[in-house]
This record gives structure tokens, sequence and C-alpha cells, in this order.
């Protein structure tokens, strides 16, 4: 408060003595000391507070230094604990030193030993490896084949169903056969069936149908013109084959085993024979059987049915022989066929 009175009287004073102008630079320098003045104050203030927290810190510093000394003092008791402890560790190290130079001597061999033998194991290790890998490409190898197999297998089954299918056809075909084969050989024995046996015989073998008909009832003795029953025969004979398109007819002569003694163009049996099975033929043509279905050929005394030693063997022998045989065209076409 003094000092305010005082700076109040001084400005009075300067205000007496100068002009507006130094009053108010006065003015300013007395409100700014004033400012400093207030600026002193709280840097006094906080410097005070900060005086006594240091002072509480300082007593804080002195507990703990006690305590530390109390430390020390424990310090000094363990370090002597400590020295002794040394003393024993000293010595439980020299042992523990001798027990690890042992220690490491059987280390060293066993070491050897285990290196030995991890390099025994990776050598079969790269072995086992090497044959893996063997193993690998021959499965490999094998699945490849086993692909080719299959595939193989595939086509084969494929080929098999195919074959199973054509033998089905073809069984059938021959069954079929073998019926039309049954027919005509019935048909061809109704169409004959005023004969006697010793005039004509139908046999039916080899897939073929045999008709069988005697010099008796064909010819005279030496002679190869059709007697009219003969031709009556025929005729029948024609009847059903005219009907028969998928059958092949085949006429042969035969004679016996003695020479021929006629006369004229005829040399021999084999002569004789073939115009005897040359007139049947032309018969059938004549009764509408397609000539070209028929073969006409002379066998003479070549296939003998009896013995020639004989009258009755060779009467038997003496015979033109009309072989009916299915066309098996149809039935080659279909085996040959893929």
């Amino acid at each position: 408060m003094k000092n305010v009175f005082y700076l109040f009287f001084l400005v009075l004073f300067l205000s007496s003595c100068v002009t507006a102008k130094k009053f108010d630079e006065q003015t300013a320098l007395a409100q700014k000391y004033l400012a400093d003045k207030k600026d002193c104050k709280e840097s006094l203030a906080l410097t005070e507070n900060l005086l006594e927290e240091n002072q509480r810190k300082f007593e804080t510093l002195k507990r703990e230094n006690n305590a530390l000394t109390d430390n020390v003092l424990e310090l000094k008791k363990a370090s002597e604990s400590l020295s002794k402890l040394a003393e024993e560790e000293r010595s439980l190290k020299e042992k523990t030193n001798k027990d690890y130079q042992s220690y490491m001597l059987s280390a060293s061999e066993k070491q050897e030993k285990l290196t030995q033998e991890l390099a025994e194991k990776e050598r079969i290790l790269n072995k086992r490896e090497a044959d893996l890998h063997t193993s690998k490409l021959n499965l490999e190898e094998r699945e490849k084949q086993l692909k080719e197999i299959k595939k193989d297998i595939f086509e084969k089954e494929a080929t098999l169903s195919l074959k199973t299918k054509k033998i089905a056809e073809l069984e059938a075909k021959l069954s079929e056969q073998a019926n039309a084969l049954s027919n005509l050989t019935s048909n061809v024995s109704k169409a004959l069936k005023g004969f006697t046996l010793e005039e004509l015989s139908v046999t039916q073998k080899e897939g073929k149908v045999y008709v069988s008909l005697s010099e008796k009832l064909l010819f005279k003795p030496g002679s190869f013109t059709l007697d009219k029953e003969g031709e009556k025969a025929i005729a029948k004979l024609a009847e059903v084959l005219k009907k028969q398109t998928d059958v092949d007819v085949i006429v042969e002569g035969h004679a016996d085993s003695d020479p021929f003694g006629g006369k004229g163009d005829l040399v021999d049996n084999l002569d004789l024979s073939t115009k005897r099975a040359t007139s049947v033929t032309r018969v059938l043509i004549k009764n509408e059987v397609s000539k070209e279905k028929i073969v006409a050929a002379g066998r003479g005394d070549a296939k003998p049915i009896a013995s020639n030693e004989t009258k009755e063997g060779k009467a038997k022998n003496r015979r033109t022989e009309i072989i009916l045989s299915p066309n098996l065209e149809k039935l080659f076409e279909l085996i040959q066929s893929k």
C-alpha cells in the first residue's frame, strides 16, 4: 500500500513538472512497473510452493536414506554369506568341471557313435527315397498300363458284345437254316411219297438233303434217256425246288465198277454218269427250276455207296443223286461282317 501511494505521489509530482506527453510516458512506465511487480509476487508464491514441495521430498529422501543404511548393513551380512557360498560354489565348480570333462569325453564318444548312426540312417533314408522314387515311377507306369488294360478290356468287352450279338444272329440264322432244311426234307419226302425205297430215298446229312434215285427208276441199262416214270419223279421234285429260292442243286450221276459196254459217243462210266446228270438237270429246268441254281456232274464209279462185289451193291451204286444245299451266302456275309 505504501508503494502504491509512493507511485501515485511520484506521478503527481512528475505531472506537475512535465508536459502531457511526458506524463503519458511516465504513466505507461508506472503501469509496467506495477505489472512486473505483480509477476514477481506470483513468481515468489510459486517459488515458496516449490520450496515447500522440495522440503517434503527432502524428508522423504531422508527416510529412504535411513532405510538404505539399514539395507547396507543387511547387504554386508548377505555379502559375508555370499562369500561363504562363493567358496562352496568354487569347490562345487571344480567338481562340476571334472564331471563335465568326464561327461564331454563320454558325450564325444556318444556323439561320434550317433554321427555314424545318423550317417547310416541318412544312407538308408536316401536309399529308401531312391526306392520310393523308383516305386513311384513304377506305380505311374503301372497306372498307365492299367489305363491301357482298362481301355483294352473296354474295347474287348465292346467287341465281345458285338461278337455275342453276332453269334446270336448266327445261331438264329443257323436255326433258321436247320428249320428250312428240315422243312425241305419234309416237302421233298411228301412230293416223292408214291415211290418205293428201291426206287429212291430221301436223307438229310451234313446240312444237305440227298435225293438218291436208282437207275431202275430213271434209265434203262447203258442209256441216259429218262423213262417216263423217272421223268415224273423229277417233275414232282421240281415242284418243290422251284419254290425254294435259297437252295442250290447239284445233280450227280454215279455208276458201278463194271466197264461201260455201250456204243456211240460214250466212252466209259464217267461219260454215262455225266450224261445222266445232264438229262435230269434238263428236266428240272424244263419244270421251272432256275438253271442258275443247278450244277450237273458225273462221278463215274468214284463214290460207291455199296460193295461192287455183289449184284445188289452194284445196283445201289448205279444211281443219280440230287443234292439240295441251302444257300449259305447270307450266312457267310454275316460271319464275315465286322
